[in-house]
């Protein structure tokens, strides 16, 4: 009988090592609005890349498009246990946030355990590709449109803008990056401008605007269209001027504050929500500022270039236009390349390097992931789509770059 119990041990710890052999890699990344839409056009083609195959990889995305999951069983080389890559949209900031474990070091309201989460590590994300619900998960990398230091900007108003929500008030003074937690950047973010419909330039729906009119208009001086003269109108509402922001803590929102704005010689972004002269409101997502541009008159607002790429998102919000030219030419991959449009920001994504190591999964993942994206072959129509291929682009090719999120793009000369 010993001996009996024995062998059934031994087979059961077996067992057991198998299952944990087999169990599938998470990689959950988490922050940046701009990056959901990046990952949910790259996540299968990069899965294939490391050996899953294409025909058993399950991708969704959930109702309010903030979360998505692209799932991969058993494949071949470092899919041989299967992948769950999850990407979550939130907001730059939490990316980072979540990454650290901590807000130590941030001057903006920050609680313990977000979401209700056992531990400052996770966030809500889609808990598979069966169950859309989310859950708290682990996050492993953060994504943020700009560095840590670089959030100095600050906001209050409702969560969600026109669409109401609990009051938000939000000041950085930069996000402490500590020396375990590092970041590359492979990946160019565009950013545009996105109207409602009813803004008319000469009779016919706005399709551009100029660093001018983005200054006063998001600094709260112009309120309405005619101040920019006679040829602007409305086809609905009194004229009047909706400025639709992102909420502080927003790489978009920073980047608009140190691309655009410019305060040393432009103006400062506007800070606090208002109605009647001027019309502001703060979203705390692309898609709920994209809302606030549908539902309202006279509203613009900024969004990372490609969110209507696809006819179902323009379906989503028939009544935006975008993304406008922005001073003569608009944000597509050829003109964010060659200098042309300098409203783009080089995506950061952030890694704890003590809790995954050199040989963790997660790290290798990370590793793939950045070498990946940073192959502007993979970026390509045939890889990615036309809609996404068209806007995006790899740092490898920047024939401009940024020296940092504060500086202007100058000539490096990359081989194309």
């Amino acid at each position: 009988m010993k001996a009996k119990f024995s062998i059934l041990a031994a087979t059961a710890a077996l067992m057991a090592i198998a299952g944990s052999a087999q169990a599938a890699t998470d990689i959950n990344i988490y922050g940046a609005s701009a990056q959901f839409t990046f990952w949910t056009a790259v996540a299968k083609p990069y899965l294939v890349s490391q050996g899953c195959t294409e025909a058993n990889i399950t991708q969704a995305v959930s109702a309010d498009k903030k979360h998505g999951i692209a799932s991969a069983p058993v494949g071949t080389g470092n899919c041989a246990s299967g992948i769950n890559l999850r990407y979550s949209s939130k907001a730059s900031y939490d990316g980072i946030r979540a990454v650290k474990g901590s807000c130590v070091g941030d001057s903006s309201t920050c609680v313990a355990n977000p979401d209700g989460c056992p531990d400052d590590f996770s966030r809500k994300m889609i808990t598979s590709a069966t169950n859309l619900a989310t859950s708290c998960q682990t996050v492993h990398i953060g994504a943020s449109d700009v560095a840590g230091e670089s959030f100095t900007q600050e906001s209050h108003g409702a969560l969600k803008g026109p669409n109401g929500g609990a009051q938000t008030d939000r000041i950085f003074s930069g996000i402490t990056v500590p020396a375990n937690v590092t970041a590359t950047q492979s990946i160019v973010v565009p950013f545009g401008f996105f109207a409602n419909k009813s803004i008319q330039y000469q009779g016919a729906t706005i399709d551009s605007i100029t660093r001018m009119q983005a200054v006063n208009i998001f600094s709260g001086s112009s309120w309405y269209w005619s101040d920019f003269g006679s040829d602007y109108s409305t086809t609905a509402g009194d004229g009047e001027i909706v400025a639709c922001l992102r909420h502080a803590g927003s790489g978009t929102h920073a980047t608009m504050d140190l691309a655009v704005m410019n305060a040393k010689w432009g103006a400062p972004l506007v800070q606090s929500e208002a109605v009647g002269g001027p019309n502001v409101y703060f979203n705390d997502g692309s898609s709920d500022e994209m809302k606030c541009i549908n539902q309202l008159a006279g509203a613009i607002g900024y969004a990372d270039a490609d969110q209507l790429a696809k006819q179902a998102d323009a379906d989503t919000y028939p009544n935006v236009t975008g993304p406008l030219k922005y001073n003569g030419f608009a944000p597509t991959r050829v003109n964010v390349v060659n200098g042309l449009n300098d409203f783009w920001a080089t995506q950061w994504l952030y890694i704890n390097t003590t809790n995954y190591g050199a040989t963790s999964p997660v790290k290798v993942q990370y590793n793939n992931l950045i070498a990946y994206a940073a192959d502007k072959n993979n970026l390509s129509a045939a890889t990615i789509g036309a809609e996404k291929a068209a806007y995006w682009a790899a740092k490898s090719e920047m024939v401009y770059m940024k020296p940092s999120d504060k500086g202007y793009p100058v000539y490096v000369g990359a081989a194309q």
